[in-house]
Order: structure tokens, then sequence, then C-alpha cells
């Protein structure tokens, strides 16, 4: 990955209080000229693919959405 500037994370989250946990993982790499060269997006099930309401409320994803997604250990690796 020669000429990365930078990579740019973005998460949602399931949990509003700790232990907070993600229900989406996103990325952008950014190249030396300031141009986004790739952005990726991974759903993530939360422990007992709980989302709550209020948050799914904000970001539209459900617990349904997360239903068949990887956990967190997995997508990271």
């Amino acid at each position: 990955m020669k000429n990365i500037k930078f990579i740019a994370f973005d998460v949602e989250t399931a949990t509003a209080r700790s232990p907070r946990f993600i229900c989406q993982l996103g990325l952008s790499i950014v190249n030396m000229n300031d141009e986004i060269i790739e952005t990726k997006s991974f759903l993530v099930q939360p422990p007992n693919n709980k989302i709550e309401p209020i948050l799914s409320g904000i970001h539209g994803i459900q617990a349904e959405d997360t239903q068949s997604a990887p956990d967190f250990k997995s997508i990271w690796s």
C-alpha cells in the first residue's frame, strides 16, 4: 500500500453505554494526492446481536441487518 497518506475509520454503535459495541465499521484509504482510493464497509454482529432501538433510529441498522454478519474479531483479523 504505497503512497497512502492515511486511512480514516468510522463506526456505528450498537450500544450507548459501556461496554460499547459496534454494528458497522467503515474505512476510506486516502492517497498522497488527497484522493480516496478505496472505501470499505462491514456490518458487525454485536454480542447477542443486540442493537439499541434509539441507535437504530439514528443510523438505520437493525438486528436483522447484522444477523448473519461476522463478529468484530473476525472482521478485524
